[in-house]
């Protein structure tokens, strides 16, 4: 048994809850909960992200990205906020870990074990989401159409 353990995970809205299907193009919080029993040097904690049908889709870990949490000991949490606008809609699975800084060994992983999905936006069709503006080119006036034109 590892100094640190993953207690629990949650994957969070910028509200704060825990919907059953996130909106698209909106942020999710992964909140991993955990808990040392000793104080932990300079763990890494990692969040993989893998597509329902087991495509990996990205890895993130704060040894990549050079973020320190310093000594942790006893029950905290640690966020990491994800940009989903690059993920398409449907079903996704999570894992999560705490790695140790020195010889890279896993403390503690949940593999694959947390699922989000993320809804369709209704106003496109088709599994990707693709910026898009409208132009119109009247032939009796020069006039260009954007998107906020046509919204209003």
């Amino acid at each position: 048994m590892s100094d640190i353990q993953i207690t629990g995970v949650q994957l969070l809205d910028a509200a704060g809850t825990a919907p059953a299907v996130f909106r698209p193009a909106r942020p999710v919080t992964v909140r991993i909960q955990y808990q040392a029993s000793r104080p932990v040097v300079k763990p890494h904690f990692a969040v993989d992200v893998y597509r329902a049908n087991g495509d990996y889709c990205t890895g993130i870990n704060t040894g990549m990205d050079r973020r320190s949490f310093g000594t942790l000991e006893g029950d905290g949490q640690v966020d990491l906020v994800v940009d989903t606008r690059g993920l398409r809609p449907g079903g996704y699975v999570v894992s999560v870990g705490i790695l140790d800084a020195h010889p890279g060994r896993t403390l503690d992983v949940h593999h694959r074990a947390y699922q989000f999905s993320i809804a369709s936006n209704p106003s496109k069709l088709g599994p990707g989401l693709v910026d898009h503006d409208w132009h119109d080119r009247q032939l009796a006036a020069d006039h260009l159409a954007t998107k906020k034109e046509l919204v209003q």
